[in-house]
């Protein structure tokens, strides 16, 4: 079964079967993986093509009962195999335990990239994009970490941290979370939608697309990024 500590290229040239709304799935080809966006290419059995962070998604490898469950959907407890008609499902934990480094006096340069809508970030009226998460060098849920708009594009956005964690660090249960969010006049700051971002293994770039709140009424027309489109502004910033 897959693992996002794997390799990516573990899943290249695999067949593979991709959950859509509904439960309904879909059968295709990984033929490729992009090391810049950290995303894999689908060739579907009907022509359709999808760019997918596959960390997210909830997909099976051709032959095999077991899924793999995106972390974007909460479960209890842990990593657990749990009994299905369709076989066990790898759940994902929706408590975050806090992870201790392996060695404190690591430190390891990390940048953060988002895609978001420049249609909702008024620069003119101070507004600008924002990083919070788990740890103190993420602002440890209180306090929030100025990105900065990339010359390039004006829907990207970046912030480049330094993390105690060594690039060969990996966690199930999660090596730490974070949100984006726009702030505005420096203090009241709306987040994105959805769970919280969880890193179980530790790379040098980040590459994500900002969620929408359809609860909060700031981002309720917010126009979501494709991640194919994302993923071609991204290469384009770089």
């Amino acid at each position: 079964v897959y693992h996002p500590s794997d390799n990516p290229n573990k899943l290249v040239g695999l067949f593979i079967e991709v959950e859509w709304a509904g439960s309904r799935w879909y059968h295709g080809k990984v033929d490729n993986y992009n090391n810049h966006t950290g995303m894999h290419h689908i060739l579907y059995d009907d022509g359709d093509r999808k760019w997918y962070n596959m960390s997210r998604k909830t997909f099976r490898i051709e032959g095999s009962k077991q899924a793999y469950r995106g972390a974007d959907t909460s479960f209890p407890s842990s990593y657990t195999s749990s009994g299905s008609s369709s076989g066990s499902s790898y759940f994902y934990n929706s408590v975050f335990i806090p992870y201790t480094p392996k060695d404190l006096n690591v430190r390891t340069q990390v940048t953060f990239c988002v895609a978001i809508h420049p249609d909702f970030v008024n620069r003119n009226a101070g507004q600008r994009v924002v990083i919070r998460g788990s740890t103190v060098q993420l602002g440890g849920w209180t306090e929030s970490i100025a990105m900065q708009a990339d010359p390039h594009s004006d829907s990207i956005w970046r912030a480049t941290l330094e993390l105690p964690l060594s690039l060969s660090e990996s966690c199930q249960s999660g090596l730490f979370e974070y949100k984006y969010g726009v702030e505005t006049d420096g203090n009241l700051v709306d987040l994105e939608g959805l769970d919280n971002r969880r890193i179980k293994d530790m790379r040098l770039c980040f590459y994500d697309v900002f969620r929408p709140d359809r609860i909060n009424p700031t981002f309720r027309t917010y126009p979501k990024f494709r991640y194919k489109h994302a993923a071609s502004l991204f290469l384009q910033a770089d």
